[in-house]
């Protein structure tokens, strides 16, 4: 019998053995009794084909990973781990990309993913100018079930990205628009589960909460706008299938979110309002002239989508302070920028807590680079903080 018809969905121990029973493909009665050691990577891999022992193989090869990562004191390039990465990570993560996993294994994935490829990243990047810094997850700090995640109150925080490369004419994301937007599972996961971040009152390190509501401008035509752009939601589409998340397009009251969205105070007190009333962080796609629009984009948005001359864009009306702008030259939100809020004052739902940070990307996860509009299409993305 080959290795490649063990069913390790139905492997059991006897004694300090471990024995696994003969697929149905090849059942004649025969067992096949392995050293409870461990059974091969290459099996586990192929058992994440078949829906009937997927679930099992993603959780003893996470399992195996975090037993090579101790014999290796934490270094993923050493030689225990590196030849499990070597063969787990790319079919890993092209099933993290899909829908064949429950939520609560996707996102353990996506975070063991997240810590993997970091912790590889790290050890081959070039060291980017000390004013944009790598951002590099710790080891497993706010880790789905670390200690320190669960030993400390995690941070409700706001996550914002302005939509990926688009179209000259119409709507529609280019290749490397679409290509940018599929590594936002990647980025956000990363951002959540990596290391803790300076986000507490203080500046203290804190872990974020998981992310369990998306917003986007809404894109079906509406009372406000009545040609709205799908960018943003097309944007921010693959993380939320990545977490199985339904993308939010109107506020509690049925009105679209728009470029001219009133970010009132009931509307910002709302954004770290779960479903079921627990902490949560908010993931919002948003467009240019939504986020920071300058003297040219208030004629067409008081076209578009009736903008109020008393309203004020996305990121001057979340922070208690907008800095962005300290000698008085407009801000333009670029699609290689993430904004974080933290630290909402309940009562006018501001943000005391207001970051940027720069995109940086890599086509092979060891030369990064940064730029405003992607043309190429990068396999790795991390944050620098500005």
């Amino acid at each position: 019998m080959s290795i490649q018809q063990l069913d390790i969905s139905k492997g059991v121990r006897a004694g300090g053995l471990r024995v696994v029973m003969a697929s149905a493909v090849a059942a004649a009665g025969l067992l096949v009794v392995a050293c409870a050691a461990e059974i091969p990577a290459e099996t586990l891999v192929q058992g994440l084909a078949d829906p009937a022992t997927r679930g099992v193989s993603v959780e003893r090869l996470m399992s195996r990973y975090q037993e090579k990562l101790l014999r290796d004191g934490g270094d993923r390039n050493g030689p225990n781990v590196k030849p499990l990465l070597d063969l787990i990570l790319v079919p890993l993560e092209d099933l993290a990309k899909s829908s064949e996993l429950d939520k609560r294994t996707r996102i353990d994935l996506l975070a063991m993913l997240a810590d993997a490829r970091s912790g590889r990243a790290a050890a081959t990047a070039v060291v980017l100018p000390p004013a944009a810094p790598v951002v590099v997850p710790a080891v497993g700090s706010c880790a789905a079930a670390s200690a320190y995640r669960t030993a400390v109150t995690c941070t409700p925080a706001v996550l914002v990205v302005r939509h990926a490369e688009d179209q000259k004419v119409g709507f529609g994301l280019t290749a490397a628009g679409k290509n940018h937007a599929a590594l936002y599972p990647e980025m956000v996961n990363t951002y959540v589960y990596g290391k803790a971040h300076g986000l507490g009152p203080a500046g203290e390190d804190v872990c974020v909460c998981p992310v369990s509501k998306i917003i986007a401008v809404d894109p079906k035509p509406n009372s406000i706008n009545a040609n709205p752009s799908s960018n943003p939601y097309n944007t921010i589409e693959p993380l939320a299938k990545a977490l199985g998340i339904a993308i939010t397009v109107k506020d509690a009251a049925e009105v679209s979110y728009t470029s001219c969205y009133n970010w009132n105070t009931s509307a910002r007190q709302a954004l770290l309002r779960g479903a079921d009333g627990a902490a949560t962080s908010t993931v919002v796609a948003w467009d240019k002239q939504g986020l920071n629009w300058a003297k040219d984009d208030v004629v067409n948005l008081t076209a578009w989508c009736k903008l109020a001359p008393t309203a004020e864009p996305l990121l001057k009306k979340l922070p208690k302070v907008f800095t962005l702008e300290p000698n008085g030259v407009p801000f333009t939100a670029q699609r290689s920028h993430f904004f974080v809020f933290a630290g909402q004052d309940p009562t006018d739902g501001k943000f005391a807590t207001f970051t940027r940070y720069q995109q940086t990307y890599s086509l092979d996860g060891k030369t990064w680079y940064m730029t405003d509009v992607l043309t190429d299409l990068p396999k790795f993305i991390q944050l620098a903080k500005f």
